[in-house]
């Protein structure tokens, strides 16, 4: 008892904060069971990062009881703010498109005196919200809204920047924006694995569609350098191995192509 004690105690709340701008979601929801009592302020910070970190893993459900959960004062503060901005993601994740919209929408109207990066991150999920409603114009603007020192926030406006154009049909300005997103990323101060691991597959299925042969080795050395361990990984992974068959067949290695295929069957989704 007396080690796990010491344990607990090792926890600290900046600790967990570091972990989630590593991209470190699982360890995030481990740290945030492991901290210690904390005064109510803490508790705030502490239970939006663990909201933060279910979302990234597509856990939408458990991240909404926690958002439904606090206590803050309705009113444009940060906090308030912030937990909107998930709730909303949350039901993004959730299908729930349009209350999304809503929910977003009036996050994004109450922000005018909030920090930057809540504004930022408010814009980036109603644009998804947006997007995913097809509203390709309204998305595009929130993206575009997000300011480059934004950091990660704004490598993954231009992810979806990408996406956006891909689904507009504008397959080589989607290709220049998921490249642009890649240096964005390299350049972060912070980290977030997924938005990566959806920039490299948007980018290799477009290699492979334009053709655009010549961004691929780039693409290979970053497959090769990324962590693929982390939880919910396994569906990006799988789609960006069945792209990289597809590129290294048309680049004539029939060998590499094999590879590639035989490691998309042992990432599938479902596979034993």
């Amino acid at each position: 008892m007396a080690s796990d004690n010491r344990a607990a105690k090792r926890v600290t709340l900046s600790g967990v904060r570091d972990a989630y701008f590593r991209g470190e979601f699982e360890r995030v929801l481990a740290m945030s069971d492991a901290l210690p009592q904390r005064d109510a302020v803490d508790i705030v910070e502490a239970e939006l990062l663990r909201a933060r970190a279910l979302v990234a893993l597509d856990r939408a459900d458990e991240a909404l009881r926690i958002l439904r959960s606090l206590r803050l004062t309705e009113r444009p503060r940060d906090e308030y703010l912030t937990a909107q901005m998930l709730t909303g993601a949350a039901y993004v994740r959730l299908g729930q498109t349009r209350r999304a919209v809503e929910v977003l929408s009036e996050a994004s109207e109450a922000a005018a005196s909030a920090h930057r990066t809540v504004r930022a991150e408010i814009a980036l999920q109603l644009g998804i919200a947006q997007m995913r409603e097809r509203r390709y114009e309204e998305a595009r603007a929130c993206f575009e809204s997000v300011p480059r020192d934004a950091d990660i926030v704004h490598a993954q406006a231009t992810e979806y920047r990408g996406w956006t154009a891909y689904a507009s049909g504008a397959y080589a300005e989607a290709a220049d924006l998921f490249d642009d997103a890649l240096a964005d990323i390299r350049a972060s101060r912070h980290y977030d694995r997924f938005v990566e691991a959806r920039t490299l597959y948007g980018l290799a299925t477009l290699v492979a569609e334009l053709p655009r042969l010549e961004l691929w080795p780039e693409i290979c050395a970053r497959i090769a350098a990324f962590d693929w361990s982390a939880s919910g990984l396994r569906l990006p992974r799988f789609w960006l191995t069945i792209a990289a068959s597809f590129v290294t067949e048309m680049l004539g290695d029939r060998a590499e192509a094999e590879r590639w295929a035989s490691e998309a069957e042992d990432c599938a989704p479902g596979y034993a």
